[in-house]
């Protein structure tokens, strides 16, 4: 675009400066110059929108971006307290694990004890029946 404006403004130019009089050449190279004048401005326009637009994108994938480290940070900490929330749990876990361990070896002993003092009065019992059986 910028070889067409720079060839508009030099044809405007050479018409200027080769009619001295302001007959009909010399005003349609008035209005040439006018013409070369407002696409000037309309690719000055379009170049600042352009400009404008890039940093409107610039801004956009840069907040798009701030949102993204933002929620990767919000789940990274999500993470970190279910994994300690598990964590948690499982010592919770093992210590009733642990405890309950502890419960049936007591109670394990205390059965093996009864049982080890039943056993003894049967035999005594029986001891006691033969002696009694072998008396009479």
């Amino acid at each position: 675009m910028k070889p067409l404006l720079a060839a508009t403004a030099l044809a405007s130019l050479l018409l200027l400066t080769a009619c001295e009089g302001q007959g009909p050449a010399g005003k349609a190279s008035d209005k040439m110059g006018e013409a070369v004048e407002a696409i000037k401005e309309a690719a000055d326009k379009a170049g600042e929108a352009a400009r404008k637009a890039g940093e409107a994108g610039e801004a956009a994938v840069e907040a798009a971006g701030e949102t993204l480290k933002e929620t990767a940070e919000t789940s990274g900490e999500k993470v970190e307290r279910a994994t300690e929330a598990a964590g948690d749990s499982a010592r919770d876990a093992k210590q009733a694990t642990e405890q309950a361990t502890r419960r049936i070896a007591d109670a394990t002993r205390e059965a093996a004890q009864k049982l080890k003092a039943v056993g003894r009065e049967a035999v005594e019992t029986v001891r006691g029946e033969d002696s009694s059986a072998g008396k009479q």
